[in-house]
């Protein structure tokens, strides 16, 4: 199975709201099912170009994208279905999908914008350890 056969968590790599929610996943996801990019890496760019994202989108770093089976998720839909990879009771979170992208993304909008100021931006992008280096591409 390529690296690229995993679903990918694409973050803000400064963001200390983004950084809690992979150490979240990373300590759930125990099979490994979930691979992470910073937003910030060329291979981010490339990838969610080559999947329709534009690049001004990719800049702004306030969206979390998942791509999964060939289809980028933005926003709420990303953080929900990305919770569907986790094992119960964490992947009945994954229904939450039935609350309409409009009604879940102006609180996703809200927390974004103010995610810095709660949950700080950190120095530089999140180091793997080496257990999780194979989890982390780009």
């Amino acid at each position: 199975m390529s690296r690229h056969s995993h679903p990918i968590l694409f973050f803000d790599g400064l963001c200390g709201l983004c950084d809690h929610l992979i150490q979240f996943l990373l300590a759930r996801d125990s099979g490994g099912k979930i691979h992470f990019v910073a937003l910030q890496s060329d291979l981010a760019r490339s990838l969610l170009e080559k999947h329709g994202v534009s690049p001004d989108e990719i800049k702004e770093l306030s969206t979390v994208y998942l791509l999964a089976n060939g289809r980028v998720y933005r926003r709420s839909r990303a953080v929900f279905r990305v919770l569907g990879y986790l094992p119960a009771p964490w992947s009945f979170l994954k229904s939450f999908l039935l609350i309409p992208a409009w009604m879940a993304d102006p609180l996703y909008r809200l927390v974004a914008r103010i995610r810095y100021r709660i949950f700080g931006r950190l120095e530089q992008c999140r180091i793997p350890t080496p257990e999780e280096k194979q989890r982390f591409l780009g």
